[in-house]
């Protein structure tokens, strides 16, 4: 096998992967633009995301990613945590 045959073999692994995205956001509101670029760059089929900052006065859509289900979780020492899953 030539180095080019297991480097696309390697690539075809890659691509039947579990992709996950973490990020500590410490206020994800003003980060949003920023996770799109990460998320159209690494298209992850996962995202876990903490300290959203985010509260009971800022709706969950404004943390929606397209094509992705968003999950909020409430950790109050944590300031607020969400996963979202590729739909």
């Amino acid at each position: 096998m030539t180095s080019t045959d297991q480097y696309r073999s390697y690539v075809d692994e890659l691509q039947n992967s579990l992709k996950c995205l973490y990020m500590n956001a410490r206020s994800l509101r003003y980060k949003m633009q920023e996770l799109f670029a990460v998320v159209e760059a690494i298209r992850p089929d996962v995202i876990g995301i903490t300290e959203t900052w985010g509260n009971d006065d800022i709706p969950d859509t404004e943390f929606s990613i397209p094509g992705f289900s968003l999950e909020p979780a409430t950790v109050e020492e944590a300031g607020y945590c969400c996963w979202s899953i590729a739909v």
